[in-house]
């Protein structure tokens, strides 16, 4: 599982994911450790800014640039049902 985000407002906007519990679901069966990527490609006018959900932290600058795309590396740290955690690992931005 991996994703990309096109994001094109006029303006900065946060983009909010899904609680840890939502993305350790969608996984079925995750283990600790399971990852997946999410790739997110800039092209508005303001920075788009990832906003943690619940049981997520967040590592690294959460906001991606105005024509800058970024990686981020979900991780399963907890996949114990009710104690659900995920750590989002920021790779870094690139310029196109």
């Amino acid at each position: 599982m991996s994703g990309m985000v096109l994001h094109a407002s006029g303006a900065g906007a946060s983009l909010n994911t899904p609680s840890a519990a939502d993305i350790v679901s969608a996984l079925g069966g995750a283990i600790i450790g399971t990852g997946v990527r999410l790739h997110i490609r800039n092209t508005g006018a303001g920075a788009s800014t990832l906003s943690a959900g619940s049981g997520v932290t967040l590592s690294g600058t959460a906001a991606t640039a105005t024509l800058n795309a970024k990686t981020w590396v979900f991780v399963v740290t907890n996949n114990v049902v009710g104690s659900e955690a995920v750590t989002a690992y920021s790779l870094g931005s690139t310029v196109f």
